[in-house]
């Protein structure tokens, strides 16, 4: 099992909201980023500095993470 399948505790996750569970994706978020430094996770370069996915998300190289949403939520539903 790599180390990015493990559970890691982090002071910005509770169960007030929830299970107190949450994925980190160290590329898309502070506290994620933080986390995954902290912890030595992989991260990708799946965005370029604009924010486009590139060529490490295939079907979607180039395109503005934000506008990825409605693709992104098909693809789910069909998975």
């Amino acid at each position: 099992m790599s180390d990015n399948h493990k559970i890691y505790l982090a002071d910005y996750v509770t169960d007030t909201d929830g299970t107190g569970i949450v994925h980190t994706a160290p590329e898309f978020g502070e506290d994620d980023f933080q986390t995954g430094l902290r912890h030595g996770l992989t991260q990708s370069n799946a965005l370029d500095e604009q924010g486009n996915y590139t060529a490490e998300i295939r079907d979607m190289t180039g395109t503005y993470y934000r506008d990825a949403n409605d693709l992104v939520m098909e693809k789910l539903k069909t998975a």
